[in-house]
Order: structure tokens, then C-alpha cells, then sequence
């Protein structure tokens, strides 16, 4: 049985519960659900073509289809509009950034999507009358070593003396020179338009000190290139660390924050879904999870939508592997309580080997009193004398993968420590018989 192919059996064209982010088409832009405002914000900071859109906002929150989705919107506003609207063309995949690849590296995995972009969005931008020169640059593109320079440098695996296919007459400077005269081109000035790029889990660069030192690297060699726009994501307040610094004035806009999507709006998610997914050409369609336990789900794991999905998603997998199907609402329900309970309970039995009871005490704490999200500064509320007493406990139950936690060398005080997905369910777990 393939991936997803439970899904068809059950009368749905794919996955309904993919937890990868929404994509920048038509169907991402049907799902997104409960963000108008945010879309709005984004959308006219993209098409003012300042500062790069920064979004801050928990992990799972969504930020990155957000993003997706609006650079897709201005598309379609200049395709219904063109003579009045900027051009934003979505890149074909969004980024992420490592302090083990260098600035130039990352700088031709960057230039080589916008290049495939670009071929792919030719008919659009060529409205304008722009034309570009594509001889040979199709060719070296998908070549064999200019692809596996691209894998390399998307698993951060860069550095290696790799060099790109040559034999379309131009090596890796011309290359990037003539894409870079391309967007010169197609968006002579800021008013036009651009290339719209999501770098995105910024907060898997673990500090806020190498986030900042990391992005100021970008700042002159790609968010200087002309035709580029930026929406960088980040959680846990990283991304303001590096809006903070003097190097990048003027290159990062203030934050907009993301918040958790409320519970009606969840309820949104689940019905957009399967409403999406059905295929009507089956006759009927089966789905084990109903609606309330999806929102149940949600609400239990700390409003992370991602994990959500996830976790449907392995619940369904496992009544697909079962080949024992619950039917009717009642059974349906009590199915689904009896594995939440069992894998609730198998979670946190393998953490407590490695956290002790005062770990997962500061963990219920944090849960009960701060909303799942908390500071060292905390420490008196959630029961501990000084920071430093803390500090081994947050360090167990982020090995763990019970919290998430962001540092900041210069101001501990600014730690921002985050309960997962995980940990929430965890702390359920404790509480049920």
C-alpha cells in the first residue's frame, strides 16, 4: 500500500491531514483558514516592497503557509489586474538556513530556485514585455552535477568543492550574473515587484546570537539583489533578535506576530479539509476521526496545528493498518480515546527515564501557569528560587523534545522556553487514569 493510498480506499484524493505547510497555489489558498488580517498585513508589506516581512509566532502556527499563500494572492491580484498591481511571483520552494552553509552557497541555492521560477512563470511576467535569454540555462539547470550541487547544499552538506556543470558555457558566477540580470530586468524598480522567498524554522538556529550573525551574513549578498522579496519566519522571539540589530536597519521590518488559531477556527480547518479532499467521484467516504476529537486534538496539544495534523494523521494510519474499522459516531469516539489515552500513557513512559519528577513538575507548572510558554525570570512563579535553579531541568526535558527552548547569550532573561507538542500531551498523560 502506498503513502496516503488508505486515504483513496476511504473515498479522499490524498492525505487530508499532511502537516507539510499549504503551498502557494489554489489549493493552499482555499485551506488557509482564520488569517485574513495577517494576509492582509503580509500581502501589502510584500507588494510596498520594503524592509523583508518577518513573522513571528509559535512553532506549528502556520507562519510558513501564511507566507505561501500570500505571495500567491499577489500573483492572482496581477494577473486579474496588471496594469495597477505589483508583480509577485511565489518562488517554487521556501528555504532554510544553516550557520554550517556559507553566504555564497546559499546564495546560488537561492538564485538557482528563482531561476526555475522564473522559466516556470515566463508567460506571466512576459506581460510586461520582458523577454529573457533562456539559451543553455535550461540545460545546465537540470544537468546531473548542478542538480547534485543543489541536494548538497539543501541538506546543508555545502563545502564539499563541488563544482556546477560547466559545459552550458558559463560557471557558477556567470550563472548567477545572468539570473540576477534576469530579475534587473523583469523588476527595474521596487514598484514592479519581485521574486517573493520564504526562509523559514528560523528557530532551529538555536540561539538568538547565531541567528542574527547568520542572516547579517545575507545582507550583502542577497537582500541587496534587486527583484527578490523576503518573508522570513521564526519562532520563539528569535526573529527579533536579529530585527534588533544595526546591520540589518532597515533590511528587516518589524515583526508581525501570529497567533494561535482560535478553536472555531480549528473546527474551520478540519471541514475545509475533507471538504477539499473528497473525491467525488468515489461513492462514499469513511473517515475515523470526527470532527470534535480533531478540535479535542488541537486544543490538547496546545493549539499546534502542525502536531495536530500530524497526529491525526498517525491515528488514521494506525485504523488503516488495523483493517478494523470503528463505525458510527459513538464507536468512532471511543476508538479514538482509548489509542489518545494509550499513546499519551507510552509517551510518558518513555520520557521518565529521562526526566526526573521536578522536570516534569516544572513542565505541569509552566502548562497551568504561563500558558506553555515561559522565561527564566519566571522562576519565582513556577516555584524555584533563581534562574540557575531551573536551568538542569529545562535542559532535561528539552533533550527530551518535551519544550523548545531559544537562547540569548546576551540576556538570559530573554530565554524563551516553549512546551512542544509533546510536552503537552505529556502533561495530559499525567493526569488521566
Amino acid at each position: 500500500m502506498s503513502i496516503g493510498s488508505f486515504y483513496q480506499t476511504w473515498g479522499f484524493k490524498d492525505n487530508i491531514f499532511s502537516a507539510r505547510p499549504l503551498d502557494g497555489d489554489e489549493a493552499g489558498s482555499n485551506l488557509l483558514v482564520g488569517r485574513d488580517d495577517e494576509l492582509r498585513s503580509v500581502l501589502f508589506r510584500l507588494k510596498a516592497g520594503g524592509a523583508a516581512v518577518c513573522l513571528d509566532g509559535p512553532v506549528g502556527v502556520g507562519k510558513t503557509s501564511l507566507a505561501n499563500v500570500a505571495a500567491y494572492r499577489g500573483e492572482q491580484d496581477y494577473i486579474a489586474n496588471h496594469n495597477n498591481e505589483p508583480l509577485l511571483l511565489p518562488c517554487r520552494t521556501s528555504f532554510q538556513i544553516s550557520n554550517k552553509i556559507t553566504p555564497e552557497e546559499f546564495k546560488f541555492q537561492v538564485i538557482t530556485e528563482v531561476a526555475q521560477t522564473l522559466l516556470e512563470k515566463v508567460k506571466i511576467f512576459s506581460r510586461r514585455g520582458t523577454l529573457i535569454d533562456k539559451a543553455g540555462v535550461e540545460t545546465w539547470l537540470n544537468s546531473p552535477t548542478t542538480r547534485q550541487v543543489e541536494i548538497q547544499l539543501a541538506g546543508f552538506g555545502g563545502g564539499g568543492g563541488v563544482q556546477p556543470n560547466e559545459s552550458a558555457g558559463f560557471q557558477n558566477n556567470g550563472f548567477l550574473r545572468l539570473v540576477i540580470g534576469w530579475l534587473s530586468a523583469i523588476f527595474p524598480d521596487k514598484t514592479i515587484g519581485g521574486v517573493v522567498c520564504v526562509i523559514d524554522n528560523l528557530e532551529l538556529l538555536e540561539t538568538s546570537v547565531i541567528a542574527k550573525k547568520t542572516i547579517e551574513n545575507l545582507r550583502d549578498t542577497l537582500f541587496t539583489v534587486s527583484g527578490i522579496r523576503w518573508v522570513l519566519c521564526g519562532a520563539h522571539g528569535i526573529i527579533r533578535g536579529a530585527v534588533e540589530s544595526p546591520r540589518l536597519a532597515g533590511y528587516l521590518g518589524e515583526p508581525i506576530q501570529i497567533e494561535r488559531l482560535r478553536l472555531t477556527e480549528a473546527q474551520s480547518v478540519f471541514n475545509k479539509r475533507v471538504n477539499a479532499f473528497t473525491d467525488h467521484t468515489s461513492d462514499s467516504q469513511y473517515l475515523p476521526l470526527l470532527q470534535d476529537d480533531f478540535h479535542t486534538l488541537y486544543m490538547l496539544l496546545g493549539q499546534n496545528l502542525r502536531q495536530t495534523l500530524a497526529t491525526a494523521d498517525s491515528y488514521c494510519t494506525k485504523v488503516a493498518e488495523s483493517a478494523n474499522y470503528p463505525q458510527g459516531d459513538e464507536d468512532k469516539k471511543k476508538r479514538f480515546e482509548s489509542w489518545l489515552k494509550t499513546n499519551a500513557k507510552a509517551t510518558l513512559s518513555g520520557v521518565k527515564g529521562l526526566v526526573g519528577d521536578t522536570a516534569l513538575r516544572l513542565m505541569t507548572s509552566a502548562a497551568a501557569k504561563k500558558q506553555g510558554e515561559f522565561t527564566p525570570s519566571d522562576h519565582k512563579e513556577l516555584g524555584f528560587k533563581s534562574p540557575n535553579t531551573l536551568s538542569p531541568h529545562i535542559k532535561s526535558l528539552e533533550s527530551a523534545g518535551l519544550v523548545d527552548s531559544t537562547r540569548d547569550e546576551t540576556d538570559q532573561r530573554r530565554r524563551t522556553i516553549t512546551l512542544t507538542g509533546k510536552g503537552w500531551l505529556v502533561d495530559w498523560a499525567q493526569t488521566i487514569s
